[in-house]
C-alpha cells in the first residue's frame, strides 16, 4: 500500500502490496517481481437511483466530497471518454471472468505452508501457480477449528492483527442466486463470529483491525457485544470510501448500498499506549478491485505503532503478507498469478 494524497483526516491510496523478488525454484538464479494488474481496478460508477430512506450525515457528505474535488484539481484520477471506458470495462470483465472460472474449478481443500526464506516463491496447486511472498505462513484451514492448528500460547500473540469477517448480507445472498459459487461465500451470524477466540491471540500492546458492513445491527453487535468478548476497546472508526478510476464514489451516498465500508480500529483493554492520532476519525480512498471482498491493505498506516518487525494475523484471509499468519478457507485466492503482472 502507498498513500498517493492525503488532506486533513483523508487518504488517498493505492492496493500495492510490498515488492517482493520471486524465484520460480530455488535452482533458478533469476527473480521476478510482480503487481496487481491495473485493469482489476478499471471500475466506473455503477448508475443507482437516489432514495431518501437513509441520509448520511451532512459532515461526512461534505468531507468526502472536499476530498476528491481536491484530488480532481490535483488530476490524480483518469478522464476517460466513453468508449475508453467501455474499453478498460471490457477488459476488466475478461480478467475476472477468466479468474473466476479458474478459481471455481479449483478445489484446494484443506492445507497450510510457509515460505521462510527472504524471496518470494511460486507455488503450482493444479495447474494454478499462486505467488507466496517470504516470510509468510497460511492455514486454508476452518475458522472455527483455528485453536487446534495455530495453539494460543505465547508464541502466538500477535502485534497487528486483521478480521473481515463474511457478516451476514442481503447483497451475497443475491450474488449467489446470480452466480452460483463465483463470488458468493458463507457468511456467519454476529454470534458466530463472536465466538472466535480472537481474544486468545492478542496482548497488551496489540492494534486489531475489524472490517464491518454498515449495517446497523452489526455495528450494534460488534461494538456492544463482540469486542467485549474479544477483550478489546474501540480507539477509532474510520471509513474505507469506494471511488471509480473517474475519482467518483461508487454509489450515492443517500441510497442503500452505501460507497463505503466501516474500520474499526481498536485495542487491548488493558492497552498502556495512548495512540491520540489513531482516535481521530480517518476515511480512506481507493480503487476497489472487481475481486469481491478485497480489501487494500492497511498495515501501513500503523508502522509507527508496531514493531520494526511486527508479527501479524490475518483471519478470514484471502492474501498472504509478508510477516503475517494468514488463516482462512481462501488464504491463496488473491495470490493467483493471473491477477499480477511481471514488472521486472
Amino acid at each position: 500500500m502507498s498513500v498517493i494524497f492525503e488532506e486533513n483526516n483523508c487518504k488517498l491510496i493505492t492496493h500495492n502490496r510490498q515488492r517482493n523478488k520471486y524465484k520460480s525454484n530455488s535452482k533458478n538464479e533469476e527473480y521476478a517481481v510482480y503487481q496487481l494488474c491495473e485493469t482489476l481496478f478499471n471500475n466506473f460508477k455503477r448508475k443507482q437511483k437516489a432514495t431518501s430512506d437513509t441520509v448520511e450525515s451532512n459532515d461526512t457528505e461534505t468531507i468526502i466530497k472536499d476530498f476528491l474535488n481536491s484530488c480532481k484539481k490535483m488530476k490524480l484520477f483518469l478522464t476517460s471518454s466513453i468508449d475508453e471506458e467501455e474499453k478498460l470495462k471490457d477488459e476488466n470483465i475478461k480478467l475476472v471472468n477468466k479468474f473466476y472460472d479458474d478459481e471455481s474449478s479449483t478445489d484446494v481443500g484443506y492445507f497450510h505452508g510457509e515460505n521462510n526464506l527472504q524471496y518470494g516463491k511460486l507455488l503450482t496447486i493444479k495447474e494454478n501457480i499462486y505467488l507466496i511472498p517470504s516470510c509468510c505462513k497460511f492455514f486454508n484451514k476452518k475458522i472455527e477449528d483455528m485453536e487446534t492448528f495455530l495453539p494460543s500460547d505465547e508464541a502466538n500473540k500477535f502485534d497487528f492483527i486483521v478480521i473481515d469477517p463474511p457478516w451476514k448480507n442481503r447483497y451475497i445472498k443475491r450474488v449467489k442466486k446470480k452466480t452460483g459459487s463465483k463470488q458468493g461465500y458463507f457468511t456467519m451470524s454476529d454470534d458466530e463470529i463472536m465466538e472466535i477466540p480472537l481474544e486468545n491471540y492478542i496482548k497488551n500492546s496489540s492494534i486489531v483491525i475489524v472490517w464491518c458492513t454498515n449495517s446497523p445491527s452489526h455495528i450494534t453487535a460488534l461494538q456492544e457485544r463482540i469486542l467485549n468478548k474479544w477483550n478489546l476497546k474501540l480507539l477509532s472508526r474510520w471509513q474505507w470510501v469506494k471511488i471509480d478510476r473517474n475519482g467518483e464514489l461508487f454509489n450515492n451516498i443517500e441510497g442503500n448500498k452505501k460507497p463505503f465500508e466501516q474500520i474499526f480500529v481498536t485495542c487491548h483493554v488493558n492497552s498502556q499506549n495512548n495512540y491520540q492520532e489513531i482516535k481521530d476519525e480517518k476515511f480512506i480512498f481507493s480503487h476497489p478491485s472487481s475481486i469481491h471482498s478485497h480489501k487494500p491493505p492497511l498495515i501501513d498506516l500503523f508502522r509507527e505503532f508496531l514493531p520494526n518487525e511486527p508479527k501479524c494475523l490475518e483471519i478470514f484471509a484471502r492474501s498472504l503478507y509478508n510477516n503475517f499468519t494468514s488463516v482462512g478457507l481462501e488464504v491463496l485466492k488473491l495470490q493467483n498469478i493471473l491477477l499480477y503482472e511481471k514488472i521486472s
